[in-house]
């Protein structure tokens, strides 16, 4: 129940209706079965797929210092099976216009962590 009393919209509504059966489900008075349905329903089913998608579309923004940027590069980074080729060209294309300017003063690196 103290878990359930921090949920809200859809995760809410999903448990609501068991709370009120006559013959409560198991995942009320047992927390492992209440996580088990929890992930079964809301989790991403392909976390892969998304860290994919959030990494493609992570750009730094123009007022961002290049250490956030890259902190939530290098979690994304993590979640993914690509090469150090694709995490290079990805992290390169998600830059402003002014750091790609400086680097191309000094030459692209080819090797990620150099980048």
């Amino acid at each position: 129940m103290y878990a359930l009393s921090y949920l809200k919209g859809t995760a809410l509504d999903w448990f609501e209706p068991g709370l009120l059966r006559p013959n409560p489900p198991d995942w009320l008075d047992d927390f492992d079965d209440f996580i088990s349905e929890l992930q079964n329903n809301f989790r991403p089913h392909d976390p892969e797929g998304k860290a994919e998608a959030e990494l493609e579309n992570l750009h730094m923004r123009e007022n961002q210092q290049v250490t956030k940027y890259l902190v939530d590069f290098n979690r994304l980074a993590a979640r993914v099976q690509w090469g150090d080729a694709a995490l290079r060209r990805q992290l390169y294309n998600g830059l402003p216009a002014r750091i790609k300017d400086e680097i191309t003063c000094i030459g692209k690196p080819t090797d990620l962590t150099d980048l």
